[in-house]
């Protein structure tokens, strides 16, 4: 299953895709526990205001740890903003394109521009999937080690 998105990202790069930030939070909520840290921050409150919401932040590893997606190219996965539906590959899907590098309307799309601001590396990305090709650039991509 390719690691390109419809709108010009490389899944290795997201944390929720290559799992770093999931491990990463994995090992720090193992070690808070380890040192008690759970039960220690409810006598902290007192003084320290900021530790009386230690359950949310537990929560919030809790949330990261959880976070898992196939790509964007796989059958039912979510997009990135959580949705069960994704309007650049339901659009990339429709005109029978790779992706918008591939579309002849993606410079003036109203649609990935609001993505782009979001992430600025984007143009850039397709551009260069229209030089050297989808898989090529997947390839020099997967050659980084992000």
């Amino acid at each position: 299953m390719s690691l390109v998105t419809y709108c010009g990202g490389y899944c290795g790069d997201c944390w929720i895709k290559n799992g770093k930030i999931r491990e990463m939070a994995k090992t720090l909520q193992g070690t808070l526990k380890g040192w008690a840290v759970p039960q220690r921050a409810k006598a902290l409150a007192c003084r320290e205001p900021a530790a009386s919401h230690y359950p949310e932040f537990e929560g919030i590893l809790d949330w990261i740890q959880a976070q898992t997606c196939e790509g964007c190219r796989a059958s039912g996965s979510i997009c990135l903003w959580g949705e069960a539906t994704c309007f650049v590959r339901d659009c990339a899907r429709e005109k029978q394109v790779q992706g918008c590098f591939e579309c002849a309307e993606e410079k003036g799309c109203g649609k990935i521009a609001v993505l782009d601001r979001g992430d600025p590396t984007m143009p850039a990305n397709r551009e260069r999937m229209r030089e050297i090709g989808m898989s090529a650039w997947e390839a020099e991509q997967a050659g980084k080690g992000n």
